[in-house]
């Protein structure tokens, strides 16, 4: 608000002592006033249109000024005290308002404080006295209803335009919402700092080095741990020698850095670098933390890694070994991550469904897997097959312990699935081909089934005992024979129970403990045996005890009881037949003994009647000889015969084992066997290179002769006989043919016995019945065997064979070799 300075007064000249001279100067001067006056007021209205126009050109400037933040107080360039100045409009409201005094300054600087206001006064004083600006904070006194506030205070001296005097003028502004803002920011930095440099320190005893970058990715800061990675002094060293954890200066790390500023998010990389003369596995991150005005940038840290890359390594390592011991595995296994894809599949696992390798590599999806096996018509059929495939994928998530399923499949084979949850997440699922396992398995349990069955119907008793010495497994037999109540055997009682419970059927001589010892040391001997014992009962048990390979005993017992009372009856009637035979034996024995001197002397004599030695005979007479010699000869030889069969019964006859030229045995019995006269035909088939044989020629000899002698009695006249012999294997086998009436089959074993006979001719009758006994007797001493075949009406072969230890050609021995 301006004030317009009063109007100078003007004189004027009064009418007293006035003269016309006077009236003359006076009208020179009201002339002259009156050229002033013009004057002046064509100046006034120049200065009044130059007023107007200023206040019109400042009326915005005005204005704006009032419309500025706070207020102001302003005065006239002129001598200080002279123009108390003005205050701008909303001073007063700026300031408190209440009851202060605004119309003058000393008023103004009276709302603030003492000693502000001091300060402000002496500051407005030097303002107007040399033009000093100046800017102060001051707070008010805080009195008014405003409360106390906080203002910023700016003088200065604004110059005139045209010459004229400016104005003085010292603003006020309150301050008071952005100084307390001010104020908290301040707070808030001295605590950043503080904050800064503790984490600063906490930085330094990080073990993990960690940097900060600048504008241009230069190192900016780093710690403690970052200067001894790239073996700096100090992490000053390293900020001023732009080290780099990641090759160098000029290596990847600032690339990384550059990469996490551009794309505004952390950027991670593993590699091995060399940190305090090491060789270490480092995962180096690099992530943004300020706009493109901040100071720092972007911010790395980098984490030793080794020993996680090293176990990683050894997993790897362990993972591929692992892989090479399931890939050679006959069971299939299948792996399947946590995303449900195939992880690993060994050959087995693609061979028992029939699956793609390659396809396999590809990491199908288990969903995918199952589709395939549905379509081919591998897998079971399922009634909801994509409630099944569901409830397969559920077991990813909630899986804990192995489900085991046996999965037939439509070719009637077995699979058994187990699904495990893997330990890195996903499943892993085996198969075992179980068909031949499962037919094994009834297979077996039939056999147990039907070994039970026949064991609890078996007439013996079975017990098996244990290590432990209880009862393990018994029938119903073993219940029978030792009298024992099977409920308590299938309580699996001590054998020491058990034997006491059965003493009374013990026969013992001496203490009952020494003999249950006894007892107990035997059963549990692991030595296989069998044997016989009687009871105090009368009954008789065989027994035979067998180790079992899981250290158990079993033992079987038969009840023999009516057995042994039949041989014992047999025995006896056997031992009276054999004391019969015996004496029998010994009768024709000591017979023919008796018979052999007389007839030895007839013999005698009628060679030295056949011989002529005492005179001539007659025709009748040497045939009366003859007869009587040939008689004579064959009574001796049936006499020879049943000696020896008794010398064989009684064990004493020797073979006088020696070389036997075979031709020649056999052309001697062809000679004897024609001696005997008659109406048969006798040939011999004997190679002459036949060789020789080891054995007893005057036996031999014998068992021939007796064959054809057995011949000639039972072929009819003009029959035919033949004698052969021919090497076979290791062996030379004699034959003996004839074209008799034949023999039955059934009558093979009873000819073969003593004094039994078979049907003769009409003219020649039955025979003793020795030959073929005598025979057989002779081969067996030999180590060979009898054989007879006949044909009824076409005739019978007797052929026996004996071992040859001599070959024709070489003449060396060889050993013997049974004949087929």
């Amino acid at each position: 608000m301006g004030r317009v300075p009063a109007a100078l007064p003007i004189p004027f000249f009064g009418a007293e002592g006035a003269d016309i001279l006077n009236l003359q100067v006076l009208a020179a001067l009201l002339v002259a006033g009156l050229l002033v006056a013009a004057f002046l007021a064509v100046r006034f209205a120049r200065a009044r249109d130059r007023a107007r126009h200023a206040l019109t050109e400042a009326e915005p400037r005005v204005a704006a000024l009032d419309a500025a933040p706070g207020s102001y107080w302003s005065w006239p360039e002129s001598a200080p005290g002279e123009d108390p100045g003005t205050g701008g409009p909303g001073l007063a409201a700026l300031l408190g308002g209440g009851d202060g005094d605004f119309e003058t300054f000393d008023g103004v600087a009276g709302a603030f404080a003492p000693g502000p206001a001091g300060d402000l006064r002496a500051n407005v004083a030097a303002l107007r006295a040399t033009a000093a600006a100046f800017t102060l904070t001051i707070t008010n006194a805080g009195t008014n209803a405003g409360g106390k506030r906080t203002f910023q205070v700016h003088g200065a001296r604004s110059p005139g335009s045209d010459g004229k005097l400016g104005f003085d003028t010292v603003w006020f502004r309150d301050i008071s919402e952005p100084a307390r803002a001010a104020a908290a920011a301040w707070q808030r930095t001295e605590k950043l700092a503080s904050l800064s440099a503790e984490n600063r320190n906490a930085l330094d005893r990080m073990g993990i080095p960690v940097w900060v970058r600048g504008p241009g990715l230069d190192l900016a800061y780093c710690n403690r741990a970052f200067a001894d990675a790239v073996e700096e002094a100090s992490p000053a060293a390293a900020v001023k020698g732009g080290a780099e954890i990641a090759g160098g200066p000029s290596g990847w790390g600032r690339e990384l850095a550059e990469e996490a500023r551009r794309i505004g998010a952390p950027v991670t990389r593993g590699t091995y670098v060399v940190a305090g003369g090491d060789r270490r596995f480092m995962e180096i991150t690099e992530l943004p933390i300020g706009g493109a005005s901040s100071h720092w940038q972007v911010m790395g840290f980098a984490i030793d890694k080794t020993d996680a890359e090293e176990a990683r390594n050894d997993l790897s390592r362990h993972m591929m070994a692992h892989g090479e011991v399931l890939e050679h595995l006959g069971t299939g296994i299948v792996i399947f991550t946590a995303d449900t894809r195939v992880q690993f599949a060994n050959t087995a696992f693609a061979r028992m469904w029939g699956l793609d390798e390659e396809w396999l590599k590809t990491a199908p999806l288990h969903g995918e897997v199952l589709e395939d096996l549905r379509a081919r018509r591998v897998y079971p059929d399922q009634t909801d097959f994509q409630r099944f495939k569901h409830d397969v994928m559920a077991l990813y998530t909630s899986l804990i312990d192995p489900r085991e399923e046996l999965l037939h499949l439509p070719d009637e084979r077995v699979f058994r699935e187990v699904v495990n949850a893997h330990p890195f997440g996903g499943l892993l699922v085996t198969y075992e081909d179980v068909t031949d396992r499962l037919t094994l398995e009834r297979s077996y349990n039939t056999l147990i089934a039907v070994q039970s069955e026949t064991l609890d119907n078996l007439l013996e008793g079975v017990v098996v005992f244990g290590a432990d010495g209880r009862i393990r497994l018994f029938n119903p037999g073993y219940a029978r024979i030792w009298k024992l109540d099977a409920q308590t055997l299938r309580g699996q009682p001590r054998l020491a129970d058990i034997i006491e419970k059965v003493r009374d059927l013990f026969k013992f001589e001496g203490p009952w403990e020494t003999f249950r010892d006894k007892i107990l040391a035997g059963v549990m001997d692991r030595t296989p045996r069998m044997g016989r014992f009687e009871r105090a009962d009368g009954s008789v048990i065989d027994y035979a005890a067998v180790p079992l390979p899981d250290g158990a005993m079993m033992f079987g017992y038969i009840d023999v009881t009516d057995t042994v009372s039949v041989q014992r009856a047999l025995a006896e009637r056997n031992e009276a037949l054999l004391a019969a035979d015996r004496l029998k034996s010994q009768f024709i024995a000591n017979v023919s003994y008796e018979l052999r001197t007389p007839l030895n002397s007839i013999i005698g004599f009628t060679e030295i009647l056949s011989n002529q030695y005492f005179g001539t005979l007659n025709e009748r007479q040497g045939e009366y000889t003859e007869n009587i010699l040939q008689a004579s000869r064959v009574l001796l030889f049936l006499i020879d015969n049943i000696l020896d069969l008794a010398l064989i019964d009684a064990g004493g006859l020797e073979l006088e084992r020696g070389e036997v030229d075979i031709h020649a045995m056999m052309e001697s019995v062809a000679a004897l066997a024609r001696t005997q006269k008659q109406e048969v035909s006798l040939n011999i088939d004997c190679p002459e290179d036949i060789g020789a044989l080891s054995g007893d020629e005057r036996r031999l000899k014998q068992a021939l002769f007796n064959l054809v002698i057995n011949a000639i009695t039972h072929t009819p006249a003009h029959g035919h006989i033949s004698l052969a012999v021919r090497r076979q294997g290791g062996g030379v086998q004699f034959s003996v043919s004839d074209t008799g009436p034949g023999i039955p089959e059934e009558d093979f074993d009873r000819l073969l016995g003593r004094f039994e006979t078979g049907q003769g001719s009409a003219e020649r009758g039955k025979g003793l019945g020795l030959g073929l006994a005598l025979v057989k007797s002779f081969v067996e001493l030999h180590g060979g065997r009898l054989v007879l075949a006949s044909v009824l009406g076409e005739g019978t072969t007797v052929s026996f064979d004996v071992p040859a230890h001599r070959t024709a050609a070489t003449g060396q021995e060889t050993e013997a070799e049974p004949a087929p």
